[in-house]
């Protein structure tokens, strides 16, 4: 019997030629599926966004429609086609992160590029940017086809230390405008609606994704800021896409499209522009100072745009000067100068402490060395009626077991320890506060340990993106573009550098603040005596009874939450207890596990 070749799954889709020019260049226009690919000057490449349904469902032939172009035989692949009427060309195989080789002929004349594919939007700039604001254009083509035409805007280069001399790959700031040069609202990928956005380059993470996994992460289990019930679409962190971005016709590589935190994004009382009254303040860490870790308090001027290293974000100075920076100031006087027992009376009026426990918690699972002191906001909700404080999370880059220019950090390091800096703030609250921030910090632990807090959900949210950022194509896009420049000193680019190292660093990690914050040290189930020998008891709405006489010879009885923390201790068979959960009663030799 004779073998019989087996044939591989051809995939296959539709070309309207609708222009060529003599060149194939960023003039040439042609749509694939209905959707007009970007031109890449630098790599002579066509980059097109399709979805995967649509990339799917593509028919199954490559249509040349002839449009008075001087070329009249095409080529995929090899696979070649007449130009005319009705003419088509059959071609294997169509995919993301495969490239293809598309060439127009006319006899001995031939124009060669290439063609591919991805399912992020792209997102194009036109003008000349530097450090100030000027005008351009905006394109974004989304993956279902949509195309926004020329969005005008004024954009400027941002960032501190990603915008100096030397750096290639630029952040950018984006005011959009409307045609008569003010300020125009929009909105993208199901996000808020406003004229400012954010072009995130990823500069320092040669994986590009941690800033926006672990903004995500925050997002999805931080408390809300204390005020919530007035603001409930308040949020406390900024949410984003991934896009591909070209400058003036050139591949610029991976960005993450963002909001931007502001009065906006933390909905704070607006100022009263009628009665010149400030009502929401944000201000933004921006470098690290004795003030902006507290640990001194010093004079500010409100007719100054910074002070310390705080910069007043809202209301903004542009719009309001001279600005108030009392609030703040207050805050940081609070920690630099009261005594243990006035900052233990009033540590909770002047800070939004369930989201502090949070925030601590949430960097020190990030290993976040650069988010301790500077690379936060601080926001008051109206000053007006309460003078308290409350972060929100920014600039997560160098999280995760990743520093600056890609080197490992030790995933055992304490961050908040002397040697590495402490926080002045988390260092009052530490020690200030006879001992209630540490138990909330533990609580919060134990309870976001067994949901949020685990290997696999944590690893999640950065693997999710690096296989989608793979798959599509746009990591190798991105490698090619920038491994080996000056913004990372020379490293590769590869968002697949966790693939060895994000689970075991996650292991450890989590391991280590086990100890710290005492998870797992309590009283395990296998330690819980058989149900014959258990003590009995009953419980009933907070109200422990023990109805077993035989106790330990000492008479005493000791309550315990599952962490092995002592409830009570005493020789009452009437117990009080206000824990909500499982509780675990000993005497003696006998145990009970019981639910309040």
């Amino acid at each position: 019997m004779k073998n019989r070749r087996r044939h591989r799954p051809v995939r296959l889709l539709t070309l309207a030629l609708a222009a060529i020019t003599c060149a194939l260049a960023a003039s040439a226009q042609f749509t694939v599926g209905g959707v007009t690919p970007v031109y890449d000057s630098r790599s002579n490449t066509f980059l097109c966004a399709i979805d995967t349904a649509r990339l799917r469902n593509l028919p199954a032939t490559l249509e040349i429609v002839n449009s008075g172009s001087d070329y009249r035989v095409v080529k995929i692949e090899g696979v070649s086609g007449t130009i005319g009427a009705s003419a088509t060309v059959t071609v294997p195989d169509i995919q993301y992160g495969k490239t293809m080789q598309l060439t127009l002929q006319n006899g001995i004349s031939q124009r060669t590029s290439s063609l591919a594919f991805t399912f992020l939007p792209i997102l194009e700039l036109t003008g000349d940017f530097g450090y100030e604001y000027a005008e351009g254009d905006v394109t974004l083509t989304e993956p279902g086809g949509a195309n926004s035409g020329a969005m005008h805007a004024k954009l400027k280069w941002r960032g501190a230390s990603t915008n100096t001399e030397g750096k290639q790959k630029r952040n950018y700031h984006i005011k959009f405008l409307n045609e008569k040069g003010k300020k125009q609202d929009r909105t993208f990928f199901g996000l808020r609606e406003d004229n400012n956005w954010l072009l995130d380059a990823c500069q320092v993470d040669l994986t590009r994704v941690r800033n926006r996994a672990s903004t995500d992460l925050w997002l999805d289990f931080a408390t809300k800021p204390y005020y919530y019930d007035k603001e409930p679409k308040a949020l406390t962190g900024v949410r984003g896409r991934f896009v591909e971005v070209f400058l003036n016709g050139e591949y610029r590589g991976i960005y993450c499209m963002t909001e931007q935190i502001d009065r906006k994004q933390m909905k704070l009382k607006k100022y009263d522009e009628d009665a010149a009254a400030f009502h929401g303040m944000l201000w933004k860490a921006k470098t690290y100072t004795v003030c902006v870790d507290m640990w001194e308090d010093k004079p500010y001027n409100n007719s100054q745009e910074m002070w310390e290293g705080y910069e007043v974000k809202y209301p903004d100075f542009d719009d309001v000067n001279p600005t108030d920076y009392s609030v703040l100031h207050d805050a940081v006087s609070f920690v630099a100068k009261s005594s243990q027992e006035q900052f233990y009376k009033g540590y909770r009026d002047v800070f939004d402490i369930p989201v502090l426990v949070d925030y601590y918690l949430f960097l020190d699972v990030l290993g976040a060395i650069d988010n301790k002191f500077a690379n936060v906001y601080w926001a008051c909700y109206d000053q007006a009626s309460e003078r308290k404080i409350t972060p929100a999370v920014w600039d997560l880059d160098v999280t995760m077991g990743i520093g600056w220019a890609g080197y490992m950090i030790d995933p055992t390091l304490d961050i908040y320890a002397e040697s590495e800096g402490y926080p002045s703030l988390l260092w009052h609250l530490n020690d200030c506060t006879q001992g209630e921030f540490r138990e909330m910090q533990k609580k919060r632990y134990t309870e976001l340990r067994q949901t949020v807090f685990t290997e696999k959900n944590l690893a999640r949210y950065y693997t999710g993106y690096t296989h989608d950022l793979t798959r599509c194509g746009a990591a190798k896009r991105d490698s090619l573009r920038w491994s080996g420049g000056s913004d990372l000193e020379g490293a590769r680019i590869n968002v697949w550098y966790d693939d060895e190292n994000l689970a075991g660093w996650l292991k450890t990690r989590l391991g280590t603040l086990d100890s710290r914050y005492g998870y797992g040290q309590g009283i395990e189930d296998n330690d819980i005596a058989a149900p014959e020998e258990a003590l009995r008891v009953i419980v009933n709405a907070g109200i422990i009874r023990v109805v077993d006489d035989a106790i330990g010879s000492d008479g005493v009885i000791n309550v315990y939450d599952t962490q092995g923390r002592a409830l009570y201790s005493g020789r009452e068979r009437t117990i009080t207890i206000q824990h909500k959960g499982v509780l675990i009663v000993k005497s003696g030799s006998k145990v009970a596990k019981v639910l309040n």
